[in-house]
């Protein structure tokens, strides 16, 4: 059986096999076929690489005008085409099952994050046998296709070893897939899927490890292997970092390289990008920027605190810390680089083996906050008010850093890098997820999310 484009056409896939057709003798000698020939696309199928950025607004590269310096677009800008018409749904997921398809986001069932999926038409993350991706088509019509990065359209429920693995990256048309599977992940630690199984990064943050270059690396390798082997055959590869997308992981001294350049507040950035825009003709000259969003103030009305936070917060990201200071156990919990919430023991820790133990206790019965409770030896040594947490959203152990904190500090009681990294010796961690005053909450089809972060 082969394919023969050129008879059957290429509208219905999988192209159709046909028998092949030859004479058949006796004797070998005299039977006569026609050669094997691999699939291919059509002659001049060109290359096709797609480069998406998380979380990056049409204004924010450089090469459209905007703040974030990316001088390798900017080349490529130069000497080819760009776009003026941006569409965008707003999130994660919906942007790539759309971008992947070529369809509604709801159409392909993805109305918003596959964490949220309910059961409603066009919310329940599965992406219908209906709607093919253009990796598939194009893997049907002789591409190499790959992807390499972060991977947001996977039902929850179906990540794991026991699959189906039909909506994962290689049953959406990528042959080769090697990245995570999820909304965001460590990216000096990442949980990383080469296919379906999971492998180990090839080192530690110490040792110089970022998942964004290692997928770049890791694509670069491809390339050069499938053109070593088949030349002729064009190829596809989706390209897709975790950045800028929270945890915002990056070496301080790339952060250094815009110290103090939001300063100005967003109110003069936003005016200068829209100016930029104009200038290079992505925007009509009579564009005006959108008034800001509810609960967003005047720059020019915030104090000198405020200005400093939002500032940093245009560069870096925070979470949360359980920590020893001063021979102390304290816990310390961000929000969002805005408000910090302290709960913290006055005894010094006894020598020897010691068990520590965080208690939180979600009041009320609306998304907000409780009442955190430090234990040391089973004795409470410690208690207070957290105001504000972020419900539903992220799971237990999202970003998790144990030892040490590989990110930018999460509170200014400890240093950055390895200064901040535990000198003693840690046993074990354990993360317990009980039942909740708020479980009524959650709707009945999202129950699967506490069992997965139970996993």
């Amino acid at each position: 059986m082969a394919q023969d484009p050129e008879k059957t056409g290429r509208e219905i896939l999988p192209i159709p096999d046909i028998p092949s057709r030859g004479k058949i003798a006796i004797d070998a000698r005299d039977a006569e076929f026609p050669p094997i020939m691999p699939l291919r696309p059509p002659e001049g199928a060109p290359n096709v690489v797609i480069v998406l950025i998380d979380d990056m607004g049409f204004g924010c590269p450089s090469a459209n005008g905007g703040p974030v310096n990316m001088p390798a677009m900017e080349k490529i800008a130069e000497c080819g085409l760009q776009y003026s018409r941006f569409h965008t749904t707003a999130l994660c997921s919906p942007t790539r099952q759309a971008l992947l398809t070529g369809r509604n986001h709801h159409s392909a069932e993805m109305g918003s994050v596959a964490e949220v999926a309910t059961g409603a038409p066009g919310q329940t993350s599965a992406r219908p046998n209906s709607v093919a991706t253009v990796a598939e088509m194009l893997r049907l019509n002789g591409y190499s296709t790959g992807a390499a990065g972060k991977m947001h359209q996977t039902p929850t429920w179906e990540v794991s070893m026991s699959g189906p693995f039909d909506r994962w990256p290689t049953g959406d048309g990528f042959e080769k897939f090697y990245g995570f599977v999820a909304g965001e992940t460590n990216q000096w630690a990442p949980t990383l899927y080469l296919g379906t199984s999971p492998v180990e990064p090839w080192g530690t943050a110490e040792e110089g490890y970022h998942v964004s270059e290692d997928i770049t690396d890791k694509s670069i390798a491809w390339l050069q292997g499938i053109h070593t082997m088949t030349p002729d055959k064009p190829f596809f590869l989706y390209l897709s970092f975790g950045a800028t997308h929270a945890p915002h992981h990056v070496a301080p001294e790339w952060i250094e390289k815009y110290k103090g350049k939001f300063d100005k507040g967003w109110d003069a950035v936003r005016e200068e990008t829209l100016a930029n825009m104009k200038e290079k003709g992505l925007v009509p000259a009579d564009t005006a920027l959108t008034e800001r969003p509810p609960g967003v103030r005047p720059w020019d009305e915030l104090n000198d605190t405020e200005k400093k936070v939002f500032a940093r917060l245009m560069e870096t990201y925070a979470g949360w810390s359980l920590y020893v200071k001063d021979g102390s156990a304290k816990y310390v919990h961000n929000w969002f680089d805005t408000e910090y919430y302290y709960v913290g023991g006055q005894e010094k820790l006894p020598k020897g083996t010691v068990n520590i133990r965080y208690h939180f206790n979600f009041e009320g019965d609306a998304p907000g906050g409780g009442t955190g409770t430090l234990y040391v030896n089973e004795e409470k040594v410690a208690e207070g008010k957290i105001e504000k947490t972020v419900p539903f959203i992220f799971s237990g152990d999202e970003t998790m850093d144990i030892g040490s904190d590989l990110a930018l500090p999460v509170t200014d009681d400890y240093p950055g890098g390895e200064a901040n990294k535990f000198s003693g010796k840690i046993h074990w961690v354990r993360v317990d997820l009980e039942e909740d005053n708020v479980s009524h909450l959650e709707p009945e089809e999202l129950k699967y999310h506490r069992a997965l972060a139970r996993q």
